[in-house]
């Protein structure tokens, strides 16, 4: 069975912080069995600029034919309602770490191969 190809996006203060978001996220779509298929990271700083990886992102959804996008936080989104119309109307959705439940069963799984890959817990 072929794995999910899916887009992964971070966005971070500084680059500590991207880094350790994209390592949760690639552990995280490890365990949901997804192929990243692109990273897209942005700094605080390239907000002034207009987000240049976000919209080549959003631009990239509509060649590619991925339909998946997988953030840290809604928080890295300026509007999610409009980023979630956006994708909804191409045929895209997006899941967050916010969204996984790490007290359910899987969850609690997780948070153990997080602890045990970084010495911390979530």
């Amino acid at each position: 069975m072929e794995k999910e190809s899916v887009f992964v996006y971070v966005y971070g203060e500084d680059e500590e912080s991207t880094m350790d978001q994209l390592n949760r996220l690639k552990k995280y779509c490890d365990l949901k069995s997804y192929n990243i298929k692109k990273v897209y990271g942005e700094l605080v700083n390239d907000y002034i600029v207009g987000r240049p990886q976000l919209n080549q992102l959003l631009f990239d959804l509509e060649d590619c034919g991925i339909n998946k996008v997988i953030i840290s936080s809604t928080d890295v989104l300026d509007n999610p309602s409009n980023f979630d119309r956006y994708l909804s109307n191409n045929k895209c959705e997006y899941e967050t770490l916010d969204n996984f439940d790490m007290f359910s069963y899987l969850g609690k799984t997780t948070n153990s191969l997080f602890t045990l890959y970084e010495g911390r817990s979530y």
